[in-house]
């Protein structure tokens, strides 16, 4: 009995030990990634979080991969990167790929005159809509009402706020 409860125990933990190395390792990535382009990886993590909770392979059946890049979107920054043999599905191609898009989307609307604060939820609402889609949004709304944003922000406060302690 003791062997049977023994080997249940085994066969219980060891994935959880197995996906909790992997998860590590993508977090260490994304904040690697999010430094290269002058991001702050709770910003990041925050995105991974709220568009996949740190899922590689979550698909919504348009969007893909752990920050939920879209095919031509991922097609098209992957050529501006040089990724070969693209897979959404790679946390590495995925994590470059969003934290390119996200670098982009700043420095499109910081360009246009915007503080660093309107630009940080212009840059949100852009990941979650494309900058078309934040520009006709924001003919109607007030920029810092986008719940998509102020659902990462939070996501971003809770991470800075258990790194700090």
């Amino acid at each position: 009995m003791k062997k049977f409860v023994l080997m249940v125990l085994i066969l219980l933990i060891v994935p959880f030990t197995a996906e909790a190395a992997e998860r590590t390792e993508m977090e260490k990535y994304a904040e690697e990634t999010a430094e290269q382009y002058g991001l702050s990886s709770s910003l990041v993590e925050a995105v991974i979080f709220t568009e996949s909770s740190w899922r590689e392979k979550a698909d919504n059946g348009i969007c893909k991969g752990l920050m939920q890049i879209q095919p031509a979107t991922g097609k098209w920054i992957a050529e501006e990167l040089g990724i070969k043999d693209l897979n959404l599905f790679n946390y590495k191609h995925n994590i470059q790929i969003g934290c390119w898009y996200l670098n982009y989307l700043r420095d499109y609307w910081y360009n246009k005159g915007y503080t660093d604060e309107d630009t940080l939820y212009l840059m949100l609402v852009s990941y979650n809509r494309g900058p078309g889609g934040c520009a006709k949004w924001m003919k109607n709304n007030n920029l810092y009402s986008n719940c998509y944003a102020n659902k990462v922000l939070q996501e971003k406060y809770k991470i800075d706020m258990e790194e700090s302690v």
